[in-house]
């Protein structure tokens, strides 16, 4: 199934983005937004010249983060604008009783009409169309809604680190939820991008009814035994790199003050390591990296954490730990290291691995010669981020101490460079391996200001003179 998110630039032309994750989305309730929807009866309604001169400038707005946008089904929309002229060729037939739209129905657009889930693969224009706030309490004013239907509103979302742009997500995204408790009982629920760790909260809060006086932590898994704390509760989902039918656990504190995964450590904790590797750069993506094992005889009860206090100038900051509940040797061999799977990034997961087994590359990272090298001028690079990112990557695994890592920090600053990386689905491996080559170069250009070199005419020159002028500037 592919999820479909339609969008315009920010000058307000039209995009399309398709991706590779399950496309379920769900009905986002108006009462939540303020809204008008639900059933809503028709009110007075102008003429058809007044209802085309009001909607005309409306529909074609940029979109802006953070706005809600409605989906509309386009036969619906289609009639609407016969009815009252909207287009040229149908000004001759304005008013006919025999093309009165209705009220607004959407139920083409759903797959189960119970649920109101959206049908997959839904294509914008062809299939639904996307009308700004105002535009909907217009159309719904004027011509009201099926009862029973709610209305179908989605967030704007931007993307891109230099070259933005926004989209208007059709397809929430899914997290499966559970208490701590009892792992196995999942729920899922959907949100969007743009909305924060906190709201994740507060929806697990109501569906597990947790009190508001008790202290929670959310935990996102990515393998099996592998979790990661969300500590920083405004960043948004997007930011905190969660993907397509990630488990979200929630910890409640006990009455004595404890959390009950750090009980359960403690009680075969017999040993604590850590590991303290501080960024040297300002511009590094992660400013420290702390971890820890616990062990018992044959069995290890690993934690791990990675606090960030900044991706890069201009990134978004949060905190994260993690922790790894798999039994693993203590030590392993380095370079011995697996990188999970967050989502289907297998993609960049063996470009990774090619490039973490090539020893000059590798040894270049590893003996910090880059630290030199890093930079953070160059209008063709990325301050050095990629750079940094990488070797904090490369470092984690040729440590020895981890059987496998979450390339989670690397991920979000790839994404944040190269809006085509910024989701969780399946690329291309080689289109991947081509950005970060290219953004190392950059990052690590030894150049840092390119003098100007007039290229010389020929005037009568031997060609082997002219091309050894031409190689020198070249090179």
């Amino acid at each position: 199934p592919a999820q479909c998110c339609s969008a315009r630039a920010a000058g307000g032309g039209r995009l399309s983005a398709v991706g590779n994750s399950r496309a379920h989305g769900t009905i986002m309730a108006a009462a939540e937004t303020g809204l008008e929807g639900v059933g809503a009866s028709a009110g007075p309604r102008p003429d058809a010249a007044t209802q085309r001169a009001e909607l005309l400038p409306l529909l074609g707005v940029a979109l802006r983060p953070g706005e809600s946008w409605f989906l509309i089904d386009s036969r619906w929309f289609k009639q609407w604008k016969k009815y009252v002229g909207f287009d040229s060729w149908d000004l001759y037939n304005v008013g006919e009783p025999n093309l009165y739209p209705g009220p607004i129905d959407n139920s083409g657009l759903f797959a189960d009409s119970e649920a109101q889930t959206l049908k997959e693969h839904l294509i914008d224009e062809l299939d639904y169309v996307l009308v700004p706030t105002e535009a909907w309490n217009k159309l719904v004013n004027w011509y009201g809604c099926i009862e029973g239907q709610q209305p179908i509103v989605r967030k704007v979302v931007e993307y891109g680190m230099f070259v933005k742009h926004c989209k208007v997500e059709v397809y929430l995204l899914e997290l499966k939820l559970c208490q701590n408790s009892d792992p196995a009982n999942l729920v899922s629920s959907y949100f969007s991008k743009a909305d924060t760790v906190a709201a994740i909260e507060k929806e697990t809060r109501k569906l597990f009814n947790i009190p508001a006086d008790k202290e929670i932590r959310l935990w996102s898994r990515y393998m099996s035994n592998t979790y990661e704390q969300l500590s920083k509760l405004d960043s948004t989902i997007q930011d905190a790199g969660l993907y397509q039918g990630q488990v979200m656990l929630v910890e409640v504190k006990n009455e004595d003050g404890t959390w009950p995964r750090q009980s359960s450590l403690a009680k075969s904790s017999t040993a604590t390591r850590s590991l303290t590797t501080s960024s040297k750069s300002p511009a590094s993506s992660c400013s420290s990296i702390v971890a820890s094992s616990t062990m018992t005889n044959g069995d290890s009860n690993n934690s791990y954490g990675l606090t960030c206090s900044s991706l890069g100038k201009g990134g978004s900051s949060f905190s994260c730990n993690s922790f790894n509940n798999r039994e693993s040797p203590p030590q392993t061999q380095p370079g011995l290291c697996g990188l999970s799977n967050l989502g289907n990034t297998c993609f960049m997961n063996s470009a990774l691995q090619c490039l973490s087994n090539t020893p000059p590359l590798t040894d270049y990272f590893l003996e910090d010669k880059y630290e030199a090298e890093i930079n953070q001028d160059n209008p063709l690079g990325m301050r050095g981020e990629i750079a940094e990112a990488y070797a904090e990557l490369i470092k984690q695994m040729w440590s020895g101490r981890h059987s496998h890592v979450a390339p989670r920090m690397f991920k979000t600053q790839v994404g944040r460079f190269a809006p085509q990386f910024s989701g969780y689905q399946q690329q291309d491996s080689q289109e991947l391996l081509a950005f970060l080559l290219d953004g190392l170069h950059e990052d690590l250009n030894r150049v840092k200001k390119k003098p100007y070199l007039e290229l010389k005419d020929a005037n009568g020159r031997p060609d082997v003179v002219q091309y050894k002028d031409s190689l020198f500037l070249w090179l």
